[in-house]
């Protein structure tokens, strides 16, 4: 974890915000999602904790009301 929370700083520390889209996957623990949320306007996150696999008709309307949700709240990105 040490490791990987130095990559982290570092990258978001030696990059400017609207240089680099910084993703970060497989989030499946709330001690990862709680760190990470304090990054949420630099950091995109995906994982089962935030979104379980789903079919293809219950993904489409999850996509379609989470693009909605975030034209709204302009949190969409390039």
């Amino acid at each position: 974890m040490a490791v990987t929370l130095l990559y982290f700083f570092s990258i978001l520390s030696d990059t400017p915000p609207n240089d680099l889209v910084i993703v970060a996957e497989g989030i499946e623990r709330e001690e990862e999602l709680n760190f990470l949320n304090a990054f949420k306007e630099h950091v995109l996150m995906q994982g089962f904790l935030i979104c379980h696999p789903k079919g293809k008709d219950e993904f489409i309307r999850w996509a379609e009301s989470w693009t909605l949700m975030a034209s709204s709240k302009n949190l969409s990105r390039r």
